[in-house]
């Protein structure tokens, strides 16, 4: 038998956490797997599946195909809240995923600290920290002699004075700083998830509700977190304590 899924519809969090890893424990129980997903997004799939293929025994019509089991562009494959106890995780075959780690290729420039600057210019504006405010932490951290890179995409993220810009680079090249950095400074988002999986310890700037989400539930390597106080607008001295204090631990 065959499986053939997607291209997944959703966030990248939620790709990354109720979907790639649950595709990637289906597909042992298939002779073939093939993916379909965004472009760019091929390094979350290509360990067990091919990529943008039909299976070679396909129909015209693969609903039918008596062969290929389909997998439409869900939302998502498991269910997740960070209320759930673990009965009702695995109830909703959110524990029933396999997760790769991205830690094996690394860039041949390493960072003592990257941040995402995230810049929602749509929902949720009200918890983004401001240019100036990541500015002033990129210049403290400068000072002690670190070596800083700023990332994301320009629509969504800040970009930062006077560190790398590593803005709108593929999604395998951030893999490899990722893996290759120190530490990750920025506010919740898709990037920060992703950093789990490359085993990039993590300072966020979050909301209480997903503290458990950092530091357990999306956290399939026991990556090291810390969560500043504060919530989703801590104060600039806090975001160097607690980031200084992380970077004493690797």
């Amino acid at each position: 038998m065959k499986l053939l899924a997607g291209p997944f519809l959703g966030e990248f969090g939620w790709e990354l956490f109720c979907w790639q890893g649950r595709l990637r424990r289906l597909s042992k129980q298939y002779d073939e797997t093939c993916v379909f997903c965004k472009k760019g997004h091929e390094i979350l799939y290509k360990d067990f599946a091919k990529i943008n293929k039909i299976p070679s025994s396909h129909t015209l019509n693969c609903d039918h195909a008596e062969d290929i089991d389909v997998i439409p562009g869900n939302f998502r494959l498991t269910f997740y809240s960070p209320f759930w106890s673990d009965k009702e995780l695995n109830d909703s075959g959110f524990l029933d995923q396999d997760f790769c780690k991205y830690n094996k290729i690394k860039s041949p420039t390493e960072y003592d600290i990257i941040f995402h600057a995230r810049s929602r210019q749509d929902i949720k504006k009200q918890n983004n920290w401001s240019l100036a405010n990541w500015n002033a932490v990129n210049t403290r951290f400068t000072s002690l002699g670190l070596k800083t890179a700023c990332i994301g995409l320009t629509d969504r993220a800040h970009e930062i004075s006077n560190c790398d810009n590593l803005m709108n680079i593929p999604l395998f090249q951030l893999v490899e700083y990722l893996s290759s950095a120190k530490l990750i400074v920025g506010t919740s988002s898709g990037p920060l998830h992703l950093a789990s999986l490359c085993g990039c310890p993590q300072v966020v700037l979050t909301g209480n509700l997903n503290i458990v989400r950092y530091k357990n539930h999306w956290n399939a390597f026991n990556t090291k977190v810390s969560i500043v106080p504060g919530g989703w607008l801590p104060s600039v001295n806090d975001v160097i304590k607690y980031t200084l204090e992380l970077l004493k631990q690797i």
